[in-house]
């Protein structure tokens, strides 16, 4: 048996990796993703421990997780890259 996301890469793979970027999010966990909003929000490690009910150490790793998954060097990086492709999106006002 193989994991869905490992044969959903590997279909892309072979099709030529269509949207690279967009597929990348899928690589992520349901938690992951969660951090990453965190992230894009501006929030530190602490403020996100304390949002999931997490550790911060927990919050570090799921951190070095994405990092890894979306091939980035730091979380700035990550943050733009969810801003850029509407993972985050600026809150309306009132």
């Amino acid at each position: 048996m193989i994991n869905p996301r490992v044969a959903a890469r590997m279909v892309r793979e072979l099709h030529g990796g269509l949207d690279e970027k967009a597929y990348l999010f899928n690589e992520l966990t349901d938690r992951e993703m969660e951090v990453l909003r965190q992230i894009a929000a501006g929030k530190s490690n602490h403020e996100i421990a304390e949002t999931l009910v997490i550790s911060e150490k927990t919050v570090k790793t799921h951190i070095t997780n994405i990092l890894t998954k979306l091939h980035l060097s730091d979380r700035t990086q990550a943050a733009v890259l969810a801003w850029q492709e509407g993972i985050v999106r600026r809150s309306n006002p009132g």
